[in-house]
């Protein structure tokens, strides 16, 4: 498992939030996934990303869904998270 990153709102980009109420992401599963996610290999050059599979049990767009998948993908500088 890779290192923690704590991050705040203030680090979230504008266009992370309406992403996220469409969804259905709250920002403690955002926390979360940079606190204890696995490291994802699929990222852009300069781009690092972050994944974590949390229980969902409930409907999206019209489908069932047991499970949902988090991924968040961020940048930093000198360790300090840039945004996400």
């Amino acid at each position: 498992m890779s290192r923690g990153i704590p991050i705040s709102r203030a680090d979230l980009h504008p266009h992370v939030e309406s992403r996220m109420d469409q969804r259905d992401v709250t920002f403690e599963e955002i926390k979360k996934v940079m606190a204890e996610g696995d490291e994802v290999s699929e990222s852009k050059p300069g781009t690092l990303g972050k994944v974590l599979v949390f229980p969902y049990g409930a409907e999206w767009e019209g489908r069932y869904y047991q499970e949902k998948e988090v991924t968040v993908y961020y940048k930093t500088l000198e360790g300090a998270v840039l945004s996400c």
